[in-house]
């Protein structure tokens, strides 16, 4: 490989370390604010998440609550703060795991299998956080059990797309990118029909989602030149 294109591989590792980074760090920003949103507490998840959704839950409550009979001026100040929020906890996240990376990629072993994660954790980081999320909430008042509504289809449509991908791989990147420009549309219709948008600013940083798919199929190419 030419100078120049151990230099484009290295700037796409790079970015993909930091795409895979923030978009683990959207993922859990997105459940733990859609959690409080919610107004379910998680009966369903392991006692250790529970007691963080708890702290968290009880953190916000202290420092920016959101109740209706808040002067205007009051809530507005805290839906700023769950904006700010939110910024806080994907950036603090994606920071923490992308120096984590950045040591372990130093061990050619543990890079190569990192790199294979990448394309796991941008099909999966957000859907498989959120359906957990959801699973954690489920109660008597939803209607039908969380497998048949939720579960199963989901599985399906992760599977789909991961085969899809495999299909494809030698063919004309543009391919692999339509399918996940497509995994993330359905997952943003899903999503947001459903627990809605906890914050304003969890529409823009969404798209890290799609874009670490991207970084990664780029990446991936480029060692296989």
């Amino acid at each position: 490989m030419s100078v120049k294109g151990i230099y484009k591989t290295n700037w796409l590792l790079l970015l993909h370390q930091w795409l895979f980074s923030l978009n683990i760090g959207f993922a859990v920003a997105y459940a733990l604010f859609a959690y409080e949103g919610n107004g379910n507490r998680a009966i369903h998840a392991c006692r250790p998440v529970r007691e963080i959704l708890d702290k968290f839950g009880l953190l916000l409550f202290r420092f920016a609550p959101l109740g209706t009979n808040q002067p205007r001026s009051v809530l507005n100040r805290n839906f700023q703060i769950w904006e700010l929020g939110f910024l806080v906890v994907m950036l603090g996240l994606g920071l923490v795991l992308f120096l984590i990376l950045r040591r372990l990629a130093q061990y050619s072993a543990t890079g190569l299998v990192l790199s294979s994660m990448g394309g796991i954790a941008a099909l999966t980081a957000v859907p498989g956080i959120w359906l957990y999320m959801v699973h954690a909430t489920w109660n008597v008042n939803d209607p039908g059990s969380f497998w048949r509504t939720y579960g199963i289809a989901s599985t399906l449509e992760i599977i789909a797309v991961g085969l899809m991908l495999y299909l494809i791989r030698k063919r004309a990147v543009n391919w692999s990118i339509l399918a996940f420009a497509l995994h993330y549309i359905f997952w943003v219709i899903v999503i947001g029909r459903s627990s809605g948008i906890p914050v304003l600013a969890a529409v823009p940083l969404s798209l890290v989602v799609p874009s670490a798919g991207f970084a990664w199929l780029l990446y991936i190419r480029a060692l296989s030149v």
